[in-house]
């Protein structure tokens, strides 16, 4: 029986071609048999030359997503394989990490798959058609590779929406009732709420930028943790000897968390867990609190290229009031998540900051994203966080 197939516009295979690992709606040129959401088919170029095998949506923007360049069967063991080699990358790079990513999307060859596994609960994340119709095949292979205790479809992000995809959290594996998960990061003990924590349960991505954070504190220092979710950076900082932490987040469930993890380590006298919108906060409070250290860490400002213009205002809103709330010679710490703000427009902000402020900065630590979420060079959507660290001059 034939494939399925989409034949792609003249000058519009080269992306594809070049390594990128989408095609978009507006791009096909022809459609060659009966495909539907999430069927597998093969992509030709303009002159019918034989492209790749991947997922087909017609309901989506992103009609293709490659899974490989060459003919082969997408079953049971072509899972099994591609979770067995990322997998393979992780014990090599995150040997000692107990929470760490497994799969991440395209840059492990399956497209729209993110796989977390904290302490011995893993959590899939699906977010296009074709790779949950082989739902199956995704979960069995984890069994088989990573046998863990417990196993989650997390299906919660809006970007199931694109796909027509529901949203929903499952446990496929193990007892329903699945406990808090506990596991060790830097000498911290955490405890993560794979069910109802943020993204899959925990910022795994900001391991590394947790200690280079924890670099910056001396004793006696006192340090602001903004959108501090489950605590990371301040338990880091209070670790590190700081003699007074603000941790401050919007969300009631992540401060609870963030709590329990401090008391765990011994480490509630010295942080304080607050609530506030900190868009508001820290503007409303610039003028009257100072801190040897702040961290920056707030959740995606744009989800869009649209939204790029709103989110770098946003930014040097939140700059421009850290810098005056920082005591000379002290450190910033700063993050954006989203692959839509460049490193160049990001780091203007904070400049821009300090020029508005008359002060003077020097960048003392520049990082990304840990080897468990690589980045797949010729696309850059699988690079999106980007975290730096300031000292302003006395």
């Amino acid at each position: 029986m034939t494939m399925p197939s989409i034949t792609l516009k003249k000058h519009h295979d080269k992306r594809i071609k070049n390594g990128h690992g989408w095609v978009f709606s507006n791009e096909i040129f022809l459609i060659d048999g009966e495909a539907g959401p999430g069927d597998v088919i093969d992509a030709l170029d303009s002159h019918g030359k034989f492209i790749g095998i991947g997922y087909y949506n017609p309901n989506s923007l992103i009609a293709f997503r490659l899974l490989s360049h060459e003919k082969v069967e997408i079953n049971a063991d072509f899972y099994s394989n591609r979770i067995t080699h990322a997998v393979r990358h992780r014990e090599i790079f995150c040997k000692n990490a107990e929470a760490v990513r497994l799969v991440h999307s395209e840059s492990d060859g399956l497209p729209g798959v993110t796989i977390d596994k904290i302490g011995n609960t893993v959590s899939i994340q699906i977010v296009c058609a074709g790779a949950d119709i082989h739902t199956d095949f995704i979960v069995d292979a984890i069994k088989k590779v990573v046998n863990p205790d417990y196993i989650i479809l997390k299906n919660e992000s809006g970007l199931r929406n694109f796909e027509g995809l529901p949203l929903f959290t499952k446990v496929v594996h193990g007892d329903e009732n699945v406990p808090p998960t506990k596991f060790s990061e830097h000498e911290i003990q955490y405890e993560a709420d794979v069910i109802d924590g943020q993204k899959t349960g925990f910022y795994i991505d900001q391991r590394e930028n947790r200690l280079a954070f924890r670099r910056c504190i001396s004793e006696n220092d006192v340090v602001l943790d903004a959108f501090c979710n489950e605590g990371g950076f301040a338990l880091n900082a209070s670790k590190a000897g700081a003699k007074r932490v603000v941790a401050i987040d919007n969300s009631e469930s992540a401060l609870d968390r963030a709590a329990q993890n401090a008391k765990r380590n011994g480490l509630d006298k010295k942080i304080e867990f607050q609530k506030h919108d900190l868009m508001k906060w820290i503007p409303e409070n610039a003028d009257s609190q100072k801190f040897d250290v702040i961290n920056l860490d707030p959740p995606s400002f744009a989800k869009n290229k649209k939204a790029a213009g709103n989110a770098l205002r946003g930014y040097l809103k939140l700059h421009t009031s850290a810098l005056k709330m920082l005591q000379p010679g002290g450190y910033l710490s700063t993050a954006t998540c989203s692959h839509h703000i460049d490193t160049d427009r990001f780091m203007q902000t904070v400049t821009d900051a300090a020029s508005k402020l008359n002060k003077q900065l020097t960048l003392v630590y520049r990082g990304s994203q840990p080897p468990d979420h690589p980045v797949h060079p010729s696309m850059p959507e699988t690079e999106y966080l980007r975290f730096f660290i300031f000292r302003l001059m006395p």
